[in-house]
């Protein structure tokens, strides 16, 4: 042996824990509300029903959007939008957070009011349509004053 001497353990460090804060929505939640003109109040209403679901649609939903803002290194909305899924998927995560009573129908309502707004009629974000004729724009801008 070692001269009666035991061993020591080996001293364990803990390992910090990887924890989302979901008391605090991340940039790009804040960022589509922005977006989509949602004010201050209907922002944390819509996050606070968001983080008290255990409804496994609006969990994965909420996932995704974490997943995205830790992923990300610019958070652009068109990206974030393609990221997040359809309008339609998003209108269905507002619904489940009704039925779930987490938000009521009128704050429901009011979100999907600001949603449907960025919305064009083949059900497709408004958003991208306009980002994309921007840059086809801004690219034949500079092609023309080369």
């Amino acid at each position: 042996m070692d001269g009666g001497r035991r061993a020591r353990p080996a001293k364990q460090v803990p390992m910090p824990a990887h924890r989302l804060d979901y008391s605090q929505a991340p940039a790009a939640f804040a960022m589509l509300c922005a977006v989509w003109a949602l004010d201050a109040p209907l922002q944390r209403t819509w996050w606070r029903a968001l983080r008290h679901t255990q409804d496994p649609l609006v969990v994965g939903w909420r996932q995704k959007l974490w997943l995205y803002a830790e992923r990300a290194r610019v958070l652009v909305p068109r990206t974030v939008l393609a990221a997040l899924g359809s309008p339609a998927e998003v209108i269905g995560v507002i619904e489940r957070l009704v039925q779930d009573r987490c938000l009521t129908h009128r704050e429901g309502n009011a979100v999907m009011e600001a949603l449907l707004a960025q919305v064009q009629a083949d059900g497709t974000w408004r958003l991208a349509q306009t980002v994309a004729r921007r840059q086809r724009s801004s690219s034949s801008f500079r092609d023309a004053h080369a």
